[in-house]
């Protein structure tokens, strides 16, 4: 049987509230929406675009 060697990486996640706030000042969001088509008329919740913030700042 061969072994296999695991490759663990690591990245630090003090940064993301950073990228958040940056995204923010570039206000993302907003291009975004103005973009996207407008969700059925049962969507609630986060737009789009605050969405994309949340999920780039994973």
């Amino acid at each position: 049987m061969s072994e296999v060697e695991v490759k663990i990486n690591s990245e630090r996640i003090d940064d993301i509230p950073l990228i958040v706030e940056w995204l923010k000042r570039i206000e993302i969001a907003k291009h975004i929406d103005q973009k996207m088509k407008k969700p059925h008329g049962n969507h609630q919740g986060m737009s789009y675009g605050q969405l994309s913030v949340l999920l780039l700042g994973l």
